[in-house]
């Protein structure tokens, strides 16, 4: 993409993102926040689309797999009709549970029909196969790939080269790691995302959480949500007054925070003798 094309680009994203604040002010969704489905705000703000690849592999329990599916019940409610999300799971195979939809529902069918695998998880051929998903994404939206995910993958190798192809079409990699100490899962994260793009700090991209359990709570999707969407609105409660406040998401350049939610490796950026 040329210097020209990235500036009108940045400058079309900019207004899509006012546009979009404008209409959730005058035509707020409804339900919102609070009464939706049990999930609490943040909602989506922004032209951004997602695709939730989750590890099934052998690691994963039949009670943590339950834990799963219950979080992606109430994921979806936090975006509405002008964003989509896509859903893959992967194990030994990478699977295509959805293409790209914004019905909640079918997200939420998707998932209850999601499977648990058996054998190891193969990362790197389910980064590639969502390489492939996203060319169908909308070309004038945000790209993400949000994978959940307790480490141990087979090809990590490949891996960090699936992940490279990715960052190289544009889209974002993020990856939630479920382990109880910061950890081999979340060593595993650390290069994997750093392959994308090797000018970014990590950490901007991972969250994480001690266990499944903790996954499938409100503060948890919130925090989700804020990691992959340009802008958020949240529900505030002054005195007697619910008011909706919009604020800046982690997902793009001109919005990304400067403090990480944490350090879980230290990025000691590029060295001379890789250049």
């Amino acid at each position: 993409m040329s210097k020209d094309d990235s500036d009108e680009y940045y400058h079309y994203m900019e207004k899509q993102i006012k546009k979009h604040k404008k209409q959730l002010k005058d035509n707020p969704p409804s339900p919102f926040g609070e009464t939706r489905v049990g999930c609490r705000t943040p909602v989506c703000i922004g032209p951004v689309d997602t695709l939730v690849l989750v590890d099934v592999s052998g690691s994963v329990g039949e009670d943590d797999f339950k834990k799963i599916k219950d979080m992606l019940q109430k994921f979806p409610h936090h975006f509405d009709s002008s964003q989509s999300l896509a859903l893959m799971s992967y194990a030994t195979y990478p699977q295509i549970l959805t293409q790209w939809t914004n019905s909640a529902q079918s997200f939420k069918s998707a998932a209850m029909n999601m499977e648990l695998g058996v054998g190891g998880g193969d990362l790197g051929g389910a980064l590639g196969r969502a390489t492939e998903v996203l060319r169908y994404a909308n070309d004038r939206a945000y790209h993400n790939v949000l994978v959940i995910t307790d480490g141990g993958t087979t090809r990590r190798s490949t891996a960090k080269q699936m992940a490279e192809r990715l960052g190289g079409s544009g889209a974002q990699l993020f990856m939630v790691v479920v382990e109880d100490f910061v950890g081999p899962a979340h060593d595993e994260a650390f290069e994997i995302i750093k392959a994308t793009d090797r000018m970014i700090d990590p950490n901007q991209f991972m969250m994480s959480v001690s266990s499944y359990k903790d996954l499938d709570v409100d503060d948890a999707i919130g925090k989700m949500v804020y990691m992959l969407c340009p802008q958020v609105a949240n529900l505030l409660s002054i005195g007697s007054k619910i008011e909706r406040k919009v604020v800046d998401g982690n997902r793009t350049a001109m919005t990304q925070r400067k403090n990480t939610q944490r350090n879980f490796r230290k990025d000691h950026g590029v060295s001379s003798k890789h250049l």
